[in-house]
C-alpha cells in the first residue's frame, strides 16, 4: 500500500527525530552519573576532591556535555540535531500536515469503554502544547528555536575553545558556567521532550532510569595494599 504524503512526512520526522532522542537520553544519564558521583563524595568527609583525579573527572563530564549541547544546536545539514528538527518542523508543508485531527487519532484505542474519551485527551494536550489552530502552530515551533538558541548560546562559544585553565596558584578554573550549562541542557531536554509528545503520542521526560548497580564499586577498595 503507498503510503500518503502525511504518513510518509511523518515517518521520515521520527526517523530524524529518534537518534536525537537517544542521544539526549544518554545525555541526561550522564548528567545523573556525575552528579550522583559529587553527592557521593561530598557525603564522605575523607574524600579529597583537590586532586588531579577531580580535575581529570570534571574537566572531561563538561568537555563531554559542552559537546552533547553543541551537537543539538548544529545546523549543519548533515546533522541530526534538535535544531534541524525544529526548522524542519516549522517550514509550511511539513507543520499544515501534523494535525489535531490526526494527532488526536493516535490516542484511539480499539478497546476504548468510551468511544471518542481518548481522542478528547488527545485533542486537549495538542492545544495545550502546539497551539488552537487545526494543525502546529508555527508560532510554537519559532519560540522554541528562540528558546533554544537563546539558552545555549553561552554554551556554543566553547564548542571549539578551551573549558578551563590554571590560575595563578595552579587551581583548575573553568571557563563555562555550571549554570548555564546546567540551563541549556535543561533546555534541549525539555524541548525534546516535547516534540517526542508531538511525534510518538506520550509522555517521556527523556531522564533514564539506570538498572545497573553502578554505585557497588565505590563500596570497595580499588587498590589493594601491597600492590
Amino acid at each position: 500500500m503507498t503510503k500518503s504524503k502525511q504518513q510518509k512526512t511523518i515517518d521520515d520526522l521520527i526517523k530524524m527525530f529518534d537518534p536525537i532522542e537517544s542521544e539526549v537520553i544518554r545525555m541526561m544519564g550522564n548528567q545523573s552519573i556525575f552528579k550522583e558521583i559529587i553527592t557521593i563524595s561530598q557525603k564522605n568527609p575523607k574524600t579529597s576532591r583537590g586532586n588531579s583525579f577531580w580535575d581529570f573527572f570534571k574537566e572531561s563530564y563538561v568537555s563531554l556535555m559542552v559537546s552533547a549541547v553543541c551537537r543539538q544546536i548544529d545546523s549543519d545539514t548533515r546533522s541530526s540535531s534538535l535544531i534541524n528538527l525544529l526548522n524542519k518542523l516549522i517550514q509550511a508543508d511539513v507543520t499544515m500536515l501534523l494535525t489535531k485531527k490526526w494527532y488526536s487519532s493516535r490516542y484511539h484505542r480499539d478497546n476504548d469503554i468510551m468511544p471518542g474519551f481518548m481522542e478528547g485527551i488527545g485533542e486537549d494536550d495538542f492545544e495545550n502544547n502546539f497551539g488552537s489552530k487545526e494543525f502546529v502552530d508555527p508560532d510554537v515551533i519559532r519560540k522554541d528555536i528562540t528558546k533554544l538558541i537563546r539558552n545555549t548560546k553561552e554554551i556554543k562559544k566553547y564548542r571549539n575553545k578551551r573549558i578551563a585553565h590554571r590560575d595563578s596558584n595552579d587551581n583548575l578554573v573553568f571557563d563555562v558556567n555550571f549554570n548555564d550549562l546546567d540551563k541549556a541542557i535543561e533546555t534541549v531536554r525539555a524541548i525534546t521532550s516535547k516534540y517526542y509528545l508531538l511525534l510518538k503520542q506520550g509522555g517521556n521526560d527523556l531522564i533514564p532510569i539506570d538498572q545497573t548497580d553502578w554505585q557497588n564499586m565505590f563500596t570497595i577498595p580499588w587498590i589493594k595494599k601491597g600492590q
